[in-house]
């Protein structure tokens, strides 16, 4: 798991700012800070607080129609099934907890 938060971090920056720039180096170190800067934004908000409360965007408001628009510019990248797994995982992060109820206590209907 520890693989998947460090190198996932450094790979999504590097793989947003490789996007955005369209192959210009110099494009691509701009974008890089910018998209370091946005994610040196969100780690200090996981450690702030937990679970879903720290979700921003499209996804965390319920803003389907702009996440399929962002799917469709997508759609010719190799981006595009990394976007859909952030989705399906934030979505899960969103989704209410199961009620539990304890052994022996009867639930309420």
């Amino acid at each position: 798991l520890a693989t998947m938060v460090a190198t996932g971090v450094v790979t999504l920056v590097d793989q947003a700012a490789e996007a955005m720039a369209a192959g210009d180096p110099t494009e691509r170190d701009r974008f890089r800070r910018a998209y370091g800067e946005l994610a040196r934004s969100a780690v200090t908000n996981v450690l702030r607080d937990r679970g879903a409360s720290v979700l921003t965007g499209a996804i965390a408001r319920g803003d389907s129609a702009l996440v399929e628009r962002h799917l469709g510019a997508l759609a010719e990248s190799a981006n595009a099934d990394l976007y859909r797994a952030i989705e399906s995982a934030a979505r899960r992060m969103l989704a209410p907890a199961p009620s539990r109820s304890l052994p022996g206590k009867a639930q309420n209907p």
